[in-house]
Formats: structure tokens, sequence, C-alpha cells
């Protein structure tokens, strides 16, 4: 009788790591996946932000040199232009 009086904890003991692998597969895992691709998607989203920065800038840049060129030729041929009110 002593065998089978430690089959119920044996099988609570099973029952409880099979508990703990349903957990981890229908809860952990997906939650890991779903993190690594959230910081994936972040990473990326800040790539495209730094390069639409970096394109904004490089035109701002270009088109305050192509004043700067309009404003300094008209300066030098003396048809310089009164500042808009």
């Amino acid at each position: 009788m002593s065998a089978l009086s430690g089959l119920p904890s044996l099988m609570r003991a099973r029952s409880g790591a099979r508990v703990l692998g349903v957990l981890a597969l229908t809860i952990l895992v997906p939650g890991a996946l779903l993190v690594a691709l959230a910081a994936r998607a972040l990473i990326q989203e800040s790539q495209a932000a730094r390069v639409e920065i970096t394109d904004r800038l490089e035109r701002a840049a270009e088109h305050a040199g192509q004043a700067f060129q309009r404003e300094l030729a008209d300066w030098q041929t003396g048809r310089r232009r009164q500042p808009h009110s």
C-alpha cells in the first residue's frame, strides 16, 4: 500500500510540470515573440525617422543655400530687394 500512496503526489508533480509547460507555451513564448517584434518595429521606426530628419535638413540647407545665392547675386548686381514687411 505504501507504493500506491506515493502515486497521487507523483501525478500531482507531473500535472504541475504539465501546467508550467502549458503556461510557457501559451503565454510566455508568444509574449516573448511579441516583445521581440515590438522592439524590432521600434528600431525600424527610429531608423526611418532619422532618415526623414536627414532628408528634411538636406532640403532646408539646399533651399537656404539657393536663397543665399540669389540674394548674393542680386546684391552684386545692385538689384537689392527690399525686405518683406
